[in-house]
């Protein structure tokens, strides 16, 4: 063999190590390095959470042993990924608290916090706090945000709009009803509403109105209507004084209006000198 061949023969060799190893590279990097933090939710207590995740590259599995990390105030909470992704072509990834699936208008998540490799205590982030940042440790993107801005309604979550190619630093929030998505596609919509809409801690008429001409800001429309129906005449947060039996909303109006009549009567009769049998 001559020395020419010898030297052609060892640069080939060399040429295909290099190609090997600088695919293999690619494909390490490609792994998990394009996800975003796409949406965040809690209600006001932090009991039922849940952060999406996107990524819209293919191969993008190789999650286990990074975390997506919470700070609330300086307090630091670490989800760390147990395992890699199943699916070649993830869209998103949802990690939620227990029971999230089972919610009406849930789906199964992804991930529930509880199966983080490390300990964790819940909730995953204080949604009262000033200053709320999330970062996924694969990409490093994050998602920063204020308590005053997060809803806590059990209805609206805020939702990243950079949050849908390369990682970006710079967060564009805004505020819409609920979303979560999993990593097989399934999407859905949880209402944890009280049925207060219009924030007078109370759940009223007034808050039908709102519910009618606006349905979509509260979750679906018969799960808006179901959650202000089933609270009618409560303090917002509280179970319903009717056991059950409540009424229309054509009913309860009138009931409204009669009782404001009857209230009326009964001063007009005292002003006047009278009294009530």
């Amino acid at each position: 063999m001559t020395m020419r061949r010898r030297n052609s023969r060892s640069l080939a060799i060399t040429l295909v190590i290099f190609a090997f190893l600088t695919g293999a590279n690619r494909t390490v990097k490609a792994a998990f390095h394009l996800w975003n933090v796409k949406e965040v939710f809690s209600n006001a207590d932090g009991s039922v959470q849940f952060v999406e995740m996107f990524d819209n590259s293919a191969g993008e599995t190789s999650v286990s042993g990074f975390t997506l990390r919470s700070n609330s105030d300086g307090v630091i909470k670490e989800f760390t990924f147990p395992s890699s992704l199943v699916n070649s072509t993830p869209g998103h990834t949802l990690i939620a608290t227990s029971g999230f699936g089972s919610l009406t208008g849930g789906v199964t998540p992804t991930f529930t916090f509880n199966q983080s490799s490390t300990a964790l205590t819940l909730p995953f982030f204080n949604p009262n706090a000033t200053n709320i940042t999330f970062t996924f440790t694969g990409s490093n993107d994050t998602m920063t945000l204020t308590g005053a801005a997060l809803p806590k309604d059990g209805i609206r979550s805020l939702t990243d709009a950079n949050a849908s190619g390369t990682p970006n630093l710079t967060s564009n929030n805004s505020s819409g009803v609920n979303s979560p998505t999993n990593l097989l596609g399934a999407s859905g919509g949880i209402n944890l509403s009280s049925g207060d809409y219009n924030g007078n801690h109370t759940v009223d008429a007034p808050d039908y109105d709102i519910w009618r001409k606006t349905p979509a800001n509260f979750g679906t429309s018969a799960a808006g209507y179901a959650a202000w129906r089933s609270h009618f005449g409560n303090p917002a947060g509280s179970g319903s004084l009717f056991d059950g039996t409540v009424p229309e909303p054509t009913t309860a109006i009138l009931q409204l209006a009669g009782l404001l009549a009857m209230m009326w009567r009964v001063r007009k009769r005292t002003a006047a000198g009278g009294f009530v049998k």
